[in-house]
């Protein structure tokens, strides 16, 4: 570009121009004209017919020289912004950086340039000004990106009625993008990017805009349950008014404090609650109010017929219930993570591979989702906690802990129902016992204040209820020469800790003093510390007599046992000689026996030979002779 004009009119134009200028002729850039100010820039330095290259030898001035040896040559203007210069304000004078703006036109005379128009602007003051303004803004932007408060400018639109219809995002940080999901939402009307947004929130941004007045609310939980603190404020200026927002994500505190508020309601719904059902009912109710699920239960879980009894559960109204036996494999595969005692969270059960194939069963019974939380008792799974819902939702590690804290309080509540079940038998029996034993039975707690007597104790002294309790009550009903002992026993017991054992007489309600044994033992809880001690007295009187009876016997014992010994003795000689008479008859008789049989065949051998000589059949006499000679050797 070219300007038309002559020597003389620049040259009243250097003498007045507030800029830098400078006006430089021919190939080899040789000073015409410049004025005060551009002799700041070269050193107040007489430069008037000399060339460019003569006043400037430095490194700068080759790059300067260059730079206008590109003008002359192509005819085209160059400009250089915020260019840096050494100006010295006065002739020996400190020498300062300032920033200028300096354009280099190229001057023409048919066509041809014969010269170049330096002009120039200190900007030193907007140069600062940008870099502070570029700074101050790239601080703020790392910091907005570091913030975890998530932040963004909105800028609202309204109809011809001044009313808000829609806003469009112009800034945010990176922690707004995580917190809404939105990608690249920069300069885009909300209705673009989120179609269908309730008429609310316009009107409540817009309100901000067009008053000035922050406002400040906790928004409710999205779909992934979490919760802001979102605060909004106006900024800018009349006529271009914007709203600034901020989010804070507070579902830690949130979820924190519901669970304290359900743990706290559980606490109230089950102080007073002695039944295992109506506990776990009553944590059921809770954790489904307190989650928003269709139902919640509790049941125990057999692994090996892989089946929950559910004796009972709460369910939302509109929700059967599933209480009975139900099998496991019905209803997809986790009954494996089940076992391994691994807590089930499904957020949808068509979704999930171990369900997806039982997903219409599950509809069925209104489980879209569901969480089973196993329970383990040594080692091994005995019930579970579940919450079900009809439709898919996420369950979150905040509902996770929650029902964790549930479980622990229902078994804590269930055993303290147990134990309490327990104590209340044994009492029953202990007193049973105590009121049908003829012992007497006492307590006293661990200080020595007895507190209870069975109505043995009462009957044998004729006391009434409360007369025997504190630590002497039962002292003026000891012998007095019993009682120093007594006392020190018991004291001692109480000191060491060790088993309480005495004997001492004890006046009954006729004033007769009977003989008793006396046995406490310590009570201890779990931590080892002494919280009562119970005892029995055992009347030892008659013993004692018998005892008496015993020794005065033992004392004639040994002259009692010499005469019954010498009287066995004698008796045992006479028996021995009875059964010495009565061997001697009984083998007299035998061989008497024996020998009659022997004659009996002899006699009758020589009766048949008589009868056979007197027949005349001697020839039979031999057999017969030889019969009786076999007898008589027999008889020898």
């Amino acid at each position: 570009m070219s300007i038309g004009i002559n020597r003389s009119q620049l040259a009243q134009m250097f003498a007045h121009a507030p800029g830098f200028m400078a006006l430089v002729t021919g190939p080899d850039h040789r000073f015409e004209l410049t004025n005060p100010n551009y002799q700041k820039v070269i050193g107040h330095r007489e430069v008037i017919g000399r060339t460019v290259g003569e006043v400037l030898t430095d490194a700068v001035a080759q790059g300067y020289l260059d730079l206008l040896d590109q003008v002359y040559r192509s005819g085209e203007a160059h400009r250089a912004d915020s260019a840096l210069y050494a100006v010295q304000a006065e002739p020996g004078g400190e020498v300062v950086d300032r920033y200028v703006d300096f354009v280099f036109q190229p001057l023409k005379e048919d066509g041809r340039v014969w010269g170049i128009f330096i002009q120039g602007m200190d900007v030193s003051d907007r140069h600062r000004a940008d870099r502070a303004l570029a700074l101050s803004e790239a601080r703020y932007g790392a910091l907005f990106a570091a913030m975890a408060t998530g932040f963004c400018v909105i800028e609202m639109k309204f109809d011809a009625s001044d009313r808000p219809v829609d806003y469009r995002i112009v800034e945010g940080n990176k922690a707004f993008e995580e917190m809404t999901g939105l990608v690249d939402p920069y300069g885009k009307w909300v209705s673009e990017i989120a179609p269908g947004l309730e008429q609310h929130w316009f009107d409540l941004y817009g309100g901000v805009a067009r008053t000035g007045e922050p406002v400040r609310f906790e928004n409710p939980a999205d779909i992934f349950g979490r919760w802001y603190d979102v605060q909004a404020l106006r900024i800018g200026q009349p006529g271009a008014w914007q709203v600034a927002i901020l989010f804070n994500n507070i579902t830690e505190r949130k979820q924190s404090e519901t669970r304290q508020n359900a743990l706290l309601e559980l606490n109230d719904a089950i102080r007073d609650l002695t039944d295992a059902g109506d506990i776990a009912q009553a944590s059921a109710q809770v954790l489904a109010k307190t989650m928003g699920v269709s139902r919640a239960g509790y049941g125990t879980v057999d692994t090996v017929a892989e089946t929950i009894t559910i004796a009972r559960d709460f369910n939302q109204p509109g929700v059967s219930s599933i209480a009975g036996v139900l099998s496991f494999r019905d209803y997809g595969s986790y009954i494996e993570d089940i076992k391994r005692g691994e807590t089930v969270a499904i957020d949808d059960v068509a979704r999930d591979p171990r369900t997806a194939d039982t997903a219409e069963a599950l509809r069925a019974i209104s489980a879209g989702s569901f969480v089973n939380m196993p329970l383990m008792e040594q080692g091994r799974v005995v019930a579970m906690v579940f919450v079900n819902h009809a439709t898919p939702r996420h369950y979150t590690d905040s509902d996770l802990r929650l029902m964790r804290e549930v479980a622990e309080r229902v078994r804590s509540a269930t055993e303290r129902a147990r134990s309490e079940a327990a104590l209340r038998d044994s009492e029953a029996q202990f007193r049973v016992f105590a009121q049908s034993t003829p012992i007497q039975i006492w307590a006293s707690w661990p200080d020595g204040s007895l507190y209870w007597f069975n109505p043995q104790v009462y009957a044998y002294m004729g006391a009434k209820p409360g007369e025997l309790d504190g630590p002497d009550g039962w002292l003026e009903r000891l012998h007095p020469d019993d009682r120093d002992e007594a006392v020190k026993a018991w004291t001692d017991a109480m000191a060491s800790g060790q088993v309480y054992e005495a004997e001492f007489r004890m006046r009954r309600h006729d004033g007769v003093y009977r003989a008793f044994r006396i046995r406490a033992e310590p009570v201890h809880d779990e931590d080892g510390r002494i919280t009562r001690w119970v005892g029995t007295s055992t009347d030892i009187e008659d013993f004692r007599r018998q005892s008496a009876e015993l020794a005065r016997f033992n004392e004639t014992l040994e002259e009692q046992v010499a005469e019954r010994t010498s009287a066995l003795m004698q008796a045992e000689e006479a028996l021995r000689q009875s059964q010495k008479m009565e061997a001697v008859g009984q083998l007299t008789g035998g061989i008497a026996h024996d020998f009659n049989n022997l004659l009996a065949g002899i006699s009758g051998s020589l009766e048949l030979i008589t009868n056979r000589i007197a027949q005349g059949r001697h020839a039979e006499v031999e057999r017969f002779t030889v019969a009786a000679q076999g007898a008589a050797k027999r008889a020898a």
